[in-house]
């Protein structure tokens, strides 16, 4: 298992203004696809404990991610697992405490979002340009990722003014994902 913090910093665009940063950046080619497969309870008593647990699926891997509220950011707990694994919890469910013992709930698939990403490197962090699609909706924004909250949040405003860009306010794709399913 692996764990570390995430600071992330994210707003809203609509996909005129994704295509245009593209542009802008010469970004298209670099689009990689990502799936995350969300796990809860029928009552969504992760989602309303402010924890996300998800499959992702990548080109190359397959993490099973726990992610928790940290002080600045979030806990992310990190589990590789192989297809057959993922095949597995996908189809059964699978008690939490079995990967993370600090919660104890029975979760099953609840609902996927597909995620084209690319990546920019930003004042020592990194720029994702992201399109999700999930039940039906397609929505877009930008998140930014630094280790250091307050320098992560000046670049990230920085990057907002050198583009012209309001921050427009956004849940997480967990929460987008599992609220309209």
């Amino acid at each position: 298992m692996k764990k570390n913090i995430e600071i992330e910093f994210k707003t809203q665009i609509d996909e005129n203004t994704y295509n245009q940063l593209l542009h802008k950046y010469n970004l298209k080619s670099s689009q990689f696809h990502q799936t995350n497969y969300y796990f809860d309870t029928d009552s969504l008593d992760l989602l309303n404990r402010y924890i996300t647990l998800r499959i992702r699926v990548k080109k190359d891997s397959v993490k099973l991610t726990l992610k928790e509220r940290a002080i600045e950011g979030s806990l992310e707990e990190h589990y590789i697992i192989d297809d057959t694994k993922s095949a597995k919890l996908l189809k059964e469910g699978f008690n939490t405490s079995t990967f993370f013992p600090q919660i104890n709930y029975d979760v099953k698939y609840l609902t996927k979002l597909d995620n084209y990403r690319i990546t920019m490197l930003y004042e020592n962090g990194i720029i994702f340009f992201d399109k999700s699609t999930y039940n039906g909706i397609t929505d877009y924004e930008i998140e930014y990722e630094h280790g250091n909250y307050e320098i992560g949040l000046n670049n990230f405003n920085k990057f907002l003014m050198e583009n012209n860009l309001k921050l427009i306010k956004m849940n997480k794709k967990s929460y987008r994902a599992l609220t309209t399913r």
